[in-house]
């Protein structure tokens, strides 16, 4: 089975952006920032 440079491009511009994203830890450790500031959103009733 051939591999088209269409494949090949667009596995290329998936891999640069899971690149581009933040190692996991590093989210999550944000994610974490995030919800210490805001406290009580997590349980806080829907408009």
């Amino acid at each position: 089975m051939a591999v088209s440079e269409r494949d090949r491009s667009y596995f290329r511009r998936i891999g640069e952006w899971r690149a581009s994203l933040p190692p996991h830890s590093d989210f999550r450790d944000r994610l974490l920032k995030l919800e210490a500031r805001q406290p009580g959103r997590r349980n806080a009733k829907r408009r």
